[in-house]
This record gives structure tokens, C-alpha cells and sequence, in this order.
């Protein structure tokens, strides 16, 4: 719930300027605080702000305009803690959208700090193998700014429109996630924005307690302002993909586990269980040119007009059915080539399967007039796609999700996911399989776990390797709140734990390990949080977590289990 202000505050507030174009009255003229941050002037006297033993002198105008920005931020809420102003204040993103599903009334009545310009790459440093973002660059900016130097983030997230700082106060991975984690694990360093004013570095050695705290926040311990990205070397113009086809959901995961286990994994690794089946696909892929020799088939999927990856992984099932001869065999190979940067975002169109979130033979599914319609639209017949293909890019389908009553998105949806040890995985997918009635794939992600623990983090509680179960589709009896109910109360007990961007049912009881040992062992540390809020200045200004994700989402006490 959001703080209203009154309305002398209101005045006092207009006084203040609260977008991101505000002129900066004077340069600070102390440090920051921690994180070997100060402000000093550049050669034309113009304030900058400056981490220890950096030059100055050669600063691109990108890198100016950027620290100009910092500092009118942390003006602007310096001189509101110095006025004794309190009341919520949310981030403006301007046109960036966002994948988060749940409830967001917990905005009504908050200041809005303008952070819309906040959109560039500021530097890509090819020597030390990092690149500097600021929160609203997305990953489409990320990969074009690097890719064309032979460099590429350890980890992409597989829609183009998501954020750096969506991917780090959320959470985000992919295929290479076996082996570099997630997005906040590749990064050297981020600089925050705290509620009182104060910008702050950490990293793995600097402000670590407050890194680590990172993922999974939300945005509720502090604002980001910029992430340090580690980057690798990509001598490869493409990816080879090799699809294997296991006949049952734990021959499946123990392949995935097997290829993340050896010696040399690959370095993507990613599975599809398959809908009206135990069917797992397992996607192995490797850096590739074609100029290494053998002749292998390339497919496309950056454009509208083009069959979605995953309706491409289904045919390439069943191609492999009919290699194994009616199933005589085990587990059969295919392999081809998919441009790099399209490989990346293989999933941006269609959402996954979101745009066609139900199968058309299914027993589950209603073919309603409404359902009919999105079946046509939706169709892969070639002129069909052409002519309707562009309206299902992922950050249009999401900005329609939002528009829609949450309400009806909970009884009509399942959107989650869910970090799962890997030995408990197969229980999971075999759960959904068994009193879920979906009809679309489900996506088999794996993710190492924390060397340190993460406290908010999906991945955080776990040292070793994980599976996310990535759980998008529409059920037709409007029963979707209670199975997205039941699996929380499902993973908790059996260790696992969910991205929170989706709709999240918990109690205040079960979010906080307070309702029992097997939520204790899996859930999150209040005491913990409580206590990096108050070291944040972060009470009273940021929305508490719970109340951001959960609270406004969490359907009436007639209505719960």
C-alpha cells in the first residue's frame, strides 16, 4: 500500500523538481559515502561523479550526461530526507516495459522519480571484458553493442526488451546459466541509488551483504544506476544446436544434469517437456561457424513472419520419433545451425508459447468464439503469420497481460517460475503433468546454484544445481489461482522457489519462513531483510517486498485454499 501525501507536501514537492532533467544547485562537497565514490568536475568544470583512481579527463559525453543524471537523483532525494519528507517513491520508466505481472496498486500515491533517460550502453571496455550499462538499456542494446566486437554477456535473457536492472533486481537467466548462473552472478559491479541520497558500488569484495541482496529485491533495497557486465570472447557467427529426445521426464533431467556435470558442458543447455507426453527435448548448443567445417542446416527466427522456436523444437520431435522407428530406440539426435543473435532471442516471438497458451486438441482446451479467434491469428500457416506475426512479440504480449483485470489473468493463467534442486525437478513437471490441466510445453532451464548465499534469490538458497521450471499456460476451468496456490505450497516443501515477477499467493507467514520448517528452509529471512532496509534508508521510501509482490496479488481469504 502506497503512502498518500497531503496536500502542503504536495506543494512542497512541486518545489522540488522530480524528473531526471532537474539542474543540479551545487556539487557535493563530500564523498558520497562508501564505495570509493565522490563528485569532482571534469576539465570544463562541470560535476562528475568519480570512482577512485579514475581519470576524468576523457570522459564521452554519454558518461557525462549519465553522471549528470546521478547527481540530480541524489540531490533530489537528499533534499527530500533533509526536509523530512516520507511517502513511497517509484521508479519512471518511460516507454520500458516490464515483465511483472502481479498487482501494482502499491504505486497509488508515490513520488515518481524520472529515470526514463537512464536507457544507454556507457562504455564497452574490450580489454577488461566489461561493459557498462545503465538500468534501461535491454538486452537487444547489450548484445548489439557488444556482438559486433567478438564480446557478448556471460548471460543473455531470451527477450529482447528486457532491462539490465529488471535482470538484477529481479531475476533472469537462460541456457548458459548451468555454467555462469544468472544475470547478477556476470556482473563485476552495480552502482546504487539509496533512498536517503547516497550512491553507493558494491560488488562481490565491496558493499558484498548488499550485492548479495540484490536479486530478488525488486527494486525495494535500493535504485540501480548502473551495472559493470562481464563480458566472453565469441569467435562464432552462429550456434549448433543438437535436439535429443528422451521418452521420459527422468531420463530427460538426468541428460541435462549429466551434460552440466562434465568436464567440457556445453555452453548452452536448455530442455522442452513435451505437452500429452513424457516427452523431454534436450537442447545442447555450441559456439559455431560454418566455416568449421560440415554442412548442417540453418534456421531463422528474427522475424514476424517466421515459425516460433518452440513450434520448431515440436517438429523437430517428431522427426525425431519417426527417426527412432516407432520408438524402438532410446533417444535420438538432431542437430543444426541458428545464427548467433538470433539464437539469443529465440523466444521473443511468440513469448515462448504464450501467444498461443493452449493446444487446439486438447481435451482442457474450450474452443470459445474468443479462443477460436486467438487460434487463427495465432496460426503458423504461412500467410497467417505474415499478415499477424508482428503483434506477438513478447513485450506486446506483456503489455496486454498488464492491461488485463488481474483478476481474470489469475483464474485464466499460469505463469511462473519455479527454481527446483535438481533431483526434485522431475517430481515437479510430473506434478503439473498430473493435476494441472495446461497444454503447452514446459521449459527446463538449468542453473548453478551460490557459492554465497543470496538471500532473495530464486537460486540463492541452494549450492548446487537447480532447474527452473518455467510454467506458462491457460487453463479453461478458471481454476488458475488454485493450481498456481497449490504449486507454491508444492515447491516450498519440496525446496523449491519461484521467481516472484509473476502472481504470488503466499501468506505473510509462509513468504517469511515463519509457517513452518519446510517454509523456513526455503523462504526468505525477515529479519535479515528488515535489517538491510534500515542499512538502505530504505523504510517508508521503497515498497516493502512482500507488499510488492505478493499482498496486492494475493486473492481475497473466501477465495484462498
Amino acid at each position: 500500500m502506497g503512502y498518500r501525501l497531503g496536500g502542503p507536501l504536495v506543494l512542497l514537492l512541486g518545489s522540488l523538481s522530480l524528473s531526471c532533467t532537474t539542474q543540479p544547485t551545487q556539487v557535493p562537497s563530500s564523498p558520497s559515502g562508501g564505495g570509493g565514490l565522490y563528485w569532482g568536475k571534469d576539465r570544463r568544470g562541470n560535476p562528475t561523479l568519480i570512482q577512485r583512481g579514475e581519470s576524468v579527463l576523457h570522459k564521452s559525453d554519454i558518461e557525462k550526461h549519465h553522471d549528470e543524471h546521478v547527481q540530480d537523483f541524489s540531490s533530489i532525494l537528499k533534499q527530500r530526507t533533509q526536509s523530512g519528507l516520507y511517502g513511497l517513491i517509484q521508479i519512471g520508466r518511460g516507454s520500458q516495459t516490464s515483465n511483472r505481472v502481479h498487482d501494482q496498486s502499491y504505486k497509488q500515491g508515490a513520488m515518481k522519480l524520472d529515470m526514463s533517460k537512464l536507457t544507454h550502453i556507457i562504455h564497452v571496455d574490450k580489454e577488461k571484458l566489461i561493459v557498462r550499462a545503465e538500468p534501461l538499456c535491454t538486452m537487444q542494446q547489450l548484445v548489439d553493442a557488444t556482438l559486433p566486437h567478438g564480446l557478448l554477456p556471460k548471460v543473455v535473457p531470451e527477450f529482447k526488451h528486457i532491462t539490465v536492472g529488471g535482470a538484477i533486481m529481479g531475476a533472469a537467466l537462460e541456457s548458459t546459466s548451468h555454467a555462469h548462473g544468472q544475470f547478477l552472478d556476470c556482473c563485476a559491479s552495480v552502482t546504487l541509488l539509496l533512498p536517503d541520497g547516497r550512491v553507493e558500488v558494491a560488488s562481490h569484495t565491496q558493499n558484498v551483504e548488499l550485492f548479495h541482496s540484490l536479486s530478488g529485491s525488486y527494486g525495494t533495497l535500493a535504485i540501480l544506476l548502473d551495472a559493470h557486465i562481464e563480458l566472453q570472447m565469441v569467435a562464432a557467427s552462429h550456434v549448433k544446436v543438437t535436439y535429443t529426445l528422451h521418452r521420459d521426464i527422468d531420463s530427460g533431467i538426468e541428460a541435462m544434469q549429466a551434460l552440466c556435470a562434465s568436464e567440457t558442458p556445453p555452453e548452452f543447455v536448455e530442455g522442452l517437456q513435451l505437452p500429452h507426453s513424457e516427452e523431454i527435448v534436450v537442447c545442447q548448443g555450441a559456439f559455431f561457424s560454418p566455416d568449421m567445417g560440415g554442412k548442417l542446416k540453418v534456421s531463422n527466427f528474427d522475424r514476424p513472419g517466421r515459425e516460433w522456436y518452440y513450434e520448431h523444437v515440436e517438429d523437430v520431435a517428431k522427426k525425431l520419433r519417426k527417426q527412432a522407428g516407432g520408438g524402438a530406440a532410446q533417444e535420438t539426435t538432431r542437430s543444426e545451425l541458428i545464427p548467433l543473435r538470433e539464437y539469443l532471442f529465440r523466444y521473443d516471438y511468440g513469448a515462448f508459447w504464450m501467444a498461443r497458451p493452449m493446444s487446439f486438441s486438447s481435451m482442457h482446451t474450450r474452443l470459445t468464439p474468443s479462443n477460436l479467434m486467438l487460434f487463427a491469428m495465432s496460426s503458423n500457416f504461412p500467410l497467417v503469420r505474415r499478415l499477424f506475426g508482428w503483434l506477438f512479440s513478447t513485450r506486446r504480449l506483456f503489455s496486454m497481460l498488464r492491461l488485463a483485470p488481474q483478476d481474470i489473468v489469475a483464474q485464466r493463467m499460469i505463469i511462473m517460475d519455479v527454481y527446483m534442486p535438481v533431483k526434485e525437478a522431475g517430481g515437479l513437471v510430473k506434478r503439473i503433468r498430473g493435476t494441472v490441466p495446461i497444454s503447452t510445453p514446459l521449459w527446463l532451464c538449468p542453473v548453478s546454484g551460490c557459492k554465497d548465499r543470496q538471500e532473495f534469490s530464486p537460486h540463492g538458497h541452494h549450492p548446487g544445481l537447480l532447474i527452473n521450471v518455467g510454467i506458462y499456460g491457460r487453463v479453461c476451468d478458471n481454476e488458475g489461482r488454485r493450481y498456481s496456490r497449490e504449486l507454491e505450497v508444492y515447491a516450498a516443501a519440496h525446496g523449491g522457489r519461484k521467481m516472484l515477477y509473476s502472481q504470488n499467493f503466499y501468506t505473510e507467514a509462509e513468504f517469511w519462513g515463519r509457517a513452518g520448517d519446510e517454509w523456513k528452509e526455503t523462504m526468505f529471512d525477515e529479519s535479515k531483510y528488515r535489517r538491510m532496509r534500515s542499512a538502505t534508508s530504505a523504510e517508508n521510501v521503497l515498497p516493502d517486498l512482500y507488499t510488492k509482490v505478493c499482498e496486492s496479488a494475493r486473492p481475497p481469504p473466501s477465495d484462498s485454499l
